[in-house]
């Protein structure tokens, strides 16, 4: 990408606030729509059902550029070991 460490650090002060940046962007973009699918139907069974619509229309998309949830990956032993990032996961589920 040709970006300078100095730039780089300068604008996000480190990977870990890149990384957090990108989980928001993520739940404001990709989560939110999916917990509205889920929470704003008129039963449990219907939620459930317009989350996966979702999710399983994100899979057929080629324009989806991964396979795997950017959530899913947290689930990694050592992702909710670390302060921010259990505070950012607790703040995103309400816990």
């Amino acid at each position: 990408m040709e970006i300078g460490e100095g730039s780089f650090y300068n604008t996000l002060k480190s990977k870990k606030e890149l990384y957090l940046k990108c989980l928001q962007r993520y739940d404001d973009n990709v989560l939110s729509t999916r917990r509205h699918a889920l929470l704003s139907a008129p039963t449990a069974a219907a939620g459930i059902r317009a989350f996966f619509s979702l999710v399983l229309d994100c899979l057929d998309d080629p324009r989806t550029p991964s396979r795997l949830c950017m959530i899913a990956a947290m689930v990694d032993e050592e992702v909710p070991s670390e302060p921010d990032l259990r505070k950012w996961l607790r703040t995103l589920w309400k816990v």
